[in-house]
């Protein structure tokens, strides 16, 4: 909703009579905070059904220190708790293939280096290693293809890359390996969202995408199968109409091989309240503009002004010329 403002004009002869002061509803959506609009607020996380997560964490933390009984029965093991710096420092063969399937998932602030030589990192059958956002695999000191990680049998990056393999910063640009990519719109007030995503590495074959509205859930409420070349389409989906922030969960699966559920939460951004004007101080023979001011004014808000020229905000106060004004 928007409100009209009418700040009379003083005529230049001085033959002022007493001003008529009046505002109305209209029936428009004031303007919310812009970044609430434009930005795309998409909070991602893992989730796998009836798993435990184990957290390495410390500065520095070497692989020898690490072995088949460290995590239990774990299997979500993170790098790094996402906000202290952490470094897994790989100074010898670690192979972690003896807790089956897991997602090993490198955080904000974490490393997993290869600088002290030349050494595998290896993940049982169907694991998935994901890199989030700020995290990094790294070899500051000989970058070469002798740096490997396996997923299985299968040689998934080396540092350099070559013979096959994406190169650890393609692994860490590309958000890991056997994961699937998603972005989310958000919804102002209520609506539906549209929810992209993409598995990575690149399907060289026909992918089927599943969307769950539970960690749980065996029934999807929607599902896309990418069947013909390019297998690496983005696969597009749009939830149901929803009011308040949900969750909702994507897997992949190519062949036989599906990563883990991702789950991403779609934002409900309540819509503003109208505005509501208070005072409104009329322009004289001396001051050629008058004021008014936002009674339920919020600061996180962007508010507009329309007509715009000659207008100046001052926390709730608009300061504008003659005329009329709609907020």
């Amino acid at each position: 909703m928007k409100n009209t403002i009418i700040v009379n004009r003083i005529s230049q002869k001085n033959e002022v009579s007493l001003p008529t002061i009046w505002s109305s509803n209209n029936l428009v959506k004031s303007i919310a905070k812009k970044a609430q609009f434009i930005a795309l607020l998409v909070f991602l996380v893992f989730s796998f059904k009836g798993n435990a997560q184990y957290t390495i964490t410390g500065t520095t933390v070497n692989a020898t220190a690490i072995n088949c009984t460290t995590f239990g029965s774990n299997t979500i093991i993170y790098v790094g708790d996402g906000v202290t710096s952490t470094t897994l420092n790989m100074n010898i063969d670690l192979d972690l293939g003896c807790y089956g399937a897991i997602q090993f998932i490198v955080r904000n602030n974490a490393t997993i280096s290869f600088s002290s030589g030349n050494y595998d990192l290896r993940l049982g059958a169907n694991s998935s290693i994901i890199v989030e956002s700020g995290g990094n695999i790294s070899d500051t000191s000989s970058c070469s293809s002798s740096d490997r990680i396996w997923i299985g049998p299968d040689r998934v990056a080396s540092c350099g890359g070559g013979g096959g393999t994406i190169s650890f910063p393609e692994l860490v640009s590309g958000g890991g390996y056997n994961t699937v990519n998603v972005t989310s719109t958000n919804v102002c007030g209520s609506g539906t969202a549209t929810i992209t995503a993409v598995k990575n590495p690149t399907p060289i074959s026909s992918t089927t995408y599943k969307l769950y509205d539970a960690v749980g859930a065996v029934n999807p409420i929607s599902t896309i199968t990418v069947s013909s070349i390019p297998f690496g389409a983005i696969a597009t989906f749009i939830t149901p109409p929803i009011n308040s922030t949900t969750n909702y969960y994507i897997e992949a699966t190519t062949g036989t091989v599906t990563t883990p559920r991702r789950l991403v939460v779609v934002t409900v951004i309540p819509i503003p309240p109208t505005p509501t004007i208070g005072t409104v101080t009329q322009p004289t023979c001396s001051t050629s503009t008058g004021s008014f001011i936002i009674t339920n004014y919020n600061a996180t808000y962007t508010y507009a002004v329309t007509p715009s020229t000659g207008v100046t905000q001052s926390g709730n106060t608009i300061t504008a010329p003659a005329g009329s004004y709609t907020v």
